[in-house]
């Protein structure tokens, strides 16, 4: 029965070294992401390392773990050496920011009705240009438009701007 050990090395606390071993046999040597498909299996790993760590353990940080270690194990090695910065506990990080902004924007997006919260996005779309002559100047007369998110203009906004210029080399005043 091989004992295979993870161990992480922690840069931001000093390249401090966290070791967890666990014996497998038969089935899992041979599957060993099976064997982490266990929520018990995942949640011990996870509280170990945190425990010895007194750092965080995300849901990436242990997926990224896990597939290191099954690599290796499905090579025949049985130490697996890992080198992952991992954020105090207690300390608020950027993923933990990352994930809520994603979770926000899931609810929002099942949500029935997506507008209550937010006004619609504006984009601006390229000018329209129209070119007209009259007699010996030719002129370019510049129109902007508005539409929100779904492509459709927006009714109530101020009128377009409209631009003209003279095309001739001659100034206009």
């Amino acid at each position: 029965m091989p004992e295979y050990t993870l161990i992480i090395e922690i840069p931001n606390a000093g390249n401090r070294q966290i070791r967890n071993s666990v014996n497998l046999t038969g089935y899992f040597v041979d599957c060993p992401k099976d064997y982490f498909r266990k929520p018990e299996n995942r949640t011990k790993l996870k509280t170990d390392i945190e425990t010895q760590s007194a750092r965080q353990v995300s849901e990436a940080d242990l997926d990224f773990f896990i597939q290191k270690w099954c690599h290796d194990i499905r090579q025949g090695l049985t130490p697996t050496t890992v080198r992952r910065d991992l954020p105090p506990i207690g300390i608020a990080t950027t993923r933990t920011f990352v994930s809520d902004r994603d979770r926000l924007r899931d609810n929002k997006s099942t949500s029935t009705d997506s507008n209550s919260d937010y006004p619609p996005v504006k984009t601006r779309n390229p000018p329209e240009v129209s070119e007209t002559s009259s007699g010996d100047k030719s002129q370019s007369s510049v129109t902007g438009n508005t539409r929100d998110h779904n492509g459709e203009k927006n009714q109530n906004q101020n009128p377009p701007q409209t631009e003209t210029r003279s095309t001739n080399n001659q100034a206009d005043f």
